[in-house]
């Protein structure tokens, strides 16, 4: 257990709060990891594509790091208790053919496991940002009409009620 999960887990028991939201704070920690786990791998390509002028090849590149670069500082004013200002988009990186063509039988692989390693960034960080907006209350104070939580009709399961009824019956059992 990593020391961010001990951390994690010695919060629900001692703040209310964070037990209210604990199947948030869980999502955020492992949406938090995968970043990490993608950055790793992203950084490990560097060396197959260090060669390539990616500004040909995406054209889009400069928009769309601007637009990570905006999320993560909105997800850390959001943790810091400040309201975000913009909801994000999702973006996507365009590939220029004509830029493409000019490159080698290796240089196009390590170009297309960049572009997924990227756009994986931009999709756990629309994630993180989503979860960091409910943990914090914001999603609730931007939505622009009240979504109706649809109750689900016969048998579901709660690992938390289940829990409880094993305690419970387990208690009577030794009695």
């Amino acid at each position: 257990m990593t020391l961010a999960a001990q951390a994690l887990s010695a919060a629900e028991l001692d703040t209310y709060n964070v037990w209210e939201l604990r199947r948030q704070w869980r999502t955020f920690l492992q949406l938090s990891k995968n970043l990490a786990e993608t950055l790793a791998r992203w950084h490990e390509s560097f060396p197959d594509i260090q060669q390539l002028d990616l500004s040909k090849v995406l054209p889009n590149l400069e928009t769309f790091s601007v637009e990570l670069d905006h999320r993560f500082s909105q997800i850390d004013g959001m943790l810091n208790d400040k309201a975000p200002s913009s909801i994000p988009k999702p973006i996507s990186l365009a590939v220029d053919r004509q830029g493409l063509s000019g490159l080698t039988h290796f240089q196009r692989p390590a170009l297309a496991v960049t572009k997924s390693q990227i756009e994986r960034i931009e999709a756990i960080s629309r994630s993180l940002f989503d979860c960091v907006q409910d943990i914090k209350g914001y999603a609730r104070e931007n939505a622009k009409s009240p979504v109706e939580k649809k109750v689900p009709r016969g048998f579901t399961f709660d690992p938390d009620r289940f829990k409880a009824a094993l305690t419970v019956m387990a208690a009577q059992w030794v009695a």
